[in-house]
């Protein structure tokens, strides 16, 4: 039964999938397209059928009135009354198969031409009565028991005396062998062309969706371990560009998912040895005396808040990457650098705290994201500088872009491990003796890039580190500058 209900869910599936929904979409559209140029086609051709019947009922008609315009004249017969007239006409003409010429004289019918028409016009006094008395050319159509009948009738008058000339053609026989050919022609035409379309619409709906099967296969076959496939991409269209994207979607899962497990691993790391101090001093809390028991309180205190600056620095950084990371708005960059040394000066007021010269400038820029990097940074800076140890902090305009940096006199960072630092958990050696999370610059570097900039470390000139937060003045996302000096 499950084998069945697979086998009836896979020719849904194919049923309602886009390679049969390509494959019928073009055959309809083939054959409708068939079918319009058939009609349009027969009805051309039936046009010209009447436009032939025409122009041979107007040349009788025409070589009528010549033979009566020539008589007696240039050798040709005298004709004495239209009896004589329509006598050596039909003795001089013979008509086609499918066409009956007869005459009217005094109301009845006279002569007429053509051994066996498919009905005897001039036998049906229903049809030749309405040609009595005719004054005028009367063109028109009949269906009669032997066929559709064309006809051109005209009075005809020689010396005073009146009759009728009627001429017609049974067109039947003709309109019958014509549509019988042109069906012929369209449907083996048809037939091959609707072929033609399945086969071509097969090959290009395989085509079309080979890149989307391939998506929908790697999407069913991909999991943490399998992260590494790829739609194999070829050509320029429109496709090609969903499966560079899909491709593009499955190196951003890959990344996020290994930084998941460096994160998780980081954090593990860091978080086993706090924890693992403060259960043993927990564990030994009611052993000695008090004064014992306040140093493990204040040991496992600080611990605690290490852990939490920990935590709260971690979600800093994964929410990096969230559209609401940042508020932007129009910003004093000028007053960062000293609210970032009134926060930070309590933490180490060994230090010799410095703030560079402001130069006004506002900016699009989230001000207290840009104080939680720059306080980052000067927290890096106080553990890799040795207490009494000057540290600046700094604002201002630099080629074009807006610059907040922190500069110290410690050691300063190697160029070679430069771009190790800015990973997380990623520590230099401490000049002070205060043990840091690791975090600072990775901090730093999440504000800038959020602001479409970039964190630079560079070499301090009178020795240490300089490490700069440079950002479009125009805001996240936007090039075109809007800082103004003032």
């Amino acid at each position: 039964m499950n084998e069945l209900g697979e086998r009836v869910a896979g020719v849904r599936r194919f049923l309602a999938g886009w390679r049969t929904r390509i494959v019928v979409s073009f055959t309809v559209a083939v054959v409708v397209l068939g079918v319009v140029l058939f009609a349009a086609m027969l009805f051309r051709l039936n046009r010209q059928l009447d436009d032939r019947v025409d122009d041979r009922l107007a040349q009788e008609v025409e070589e009528l009135r010549e033979l009566a315009s020539t008589s007696g004249s240039d050798g040709g017969p005298a004709i004495s009354d239209v009896a004589d007239l329509f006598e050596t006409y039909l003795r001089s003409n013979v008509p086609d198969e499918d066409e009956y010429q007869f005459t009217i004289l005094d109301g009845e019918p006279f002569l007429r031409a053509g051994s066996s028409p498919a009905y005897r016009l001039d036998a049906d006094p229903a049809v030749w009565s309405r040609w009595v008395g005719l004054e005028s050319p009367d063109r028109g159509d009949v269906d009669t028991p032997g066929g559709h009948v064309e006809f051109l009738a005209v009075p005809v008058d020689v010396d005073g005396r009146t009759g009728v000339f009627v001429t017609a053609i049974f067109d039947d026989v003709e309109r019958d062998l014509l549509s019988d050919a042109v069906t012929r022609t369209a449907s083996t035409v048809g037939l091959a062309g609707i072929a033609a379309t399945i086969v071509l619409a097969l090959w290009l709906s395989a085509r079309l969706t080979r890149p989307v099967a391939q998506m929908a296969t790697t999407a069913r076959e991909v999991g943490e371990r399998r992260l590494g496939d790829r739609i194999d991409v070829r050509g320029r269209d429109e496709l090609a560009d969903l499966a560079r994207t899909f491709n593009a979607m499955l190196d951003r899962l890959e990344d996020a998912f290994g930084s998941q497990r460096r994160l998780l691993a980081d954090v593990g790391h860091e978080l086993r040895t706090p924890i693992t101090v403060v259960r043993g001093h927990i564990e030994l809390l009611d052993v000695g005396d008090p004064a014992d028991r306040r140093a493990t309180v204040e040991l496992v205190t600080g611990e605690l808040d290490r852990m939490e600056r920990l935590v709260a620095d971690l979600l800093t950084i994964a929410q990096a990457e969230r559209p609401d990371f940042l508020d932007p708005a129009e910003v004093d960059i000028e007053e960062i650098p000293a609210a970032v040394v009134a926060r930070m000066r309590p933490v180490a007021p060994a230090r010799r705290w410095h703030i560079a010269q402001p130069q006004p400038v506002r900016a699009i820029a989230d001000e207290g994201r840009l104080v939680q990097a720059l306080v980052a940074l000067a927290d890096n800076a106080i553990v890799h500088t040795p207490p009494e140890g000057d540290v600046e902090v700094g604002a201002g305009i630099e080629e074009g872009d807006v610059v907040l940096w922190v500069a110290d006199r410690g050691p300063g960072i190697p160029e070679d491990r430069r771009d190790e630092l800015v990973e997380r958990f990623a520590r230099g050696g401490s000049s002070s003796g205060r043990r840091g999370t690791g975090l600072g610059l990775a901090i730093a570097s999440s504000v800038a890039t959020a602001h479409g900039g970039r964190l630079v470390i560079g070499d301090n000139p009178g020795g240490g580190a300089r490490i700069e937060l440079r950002l479009p003045p125009g805001g996240p996302g936007r090039e075109e500058t809007s800082w103004t000096g003032y």
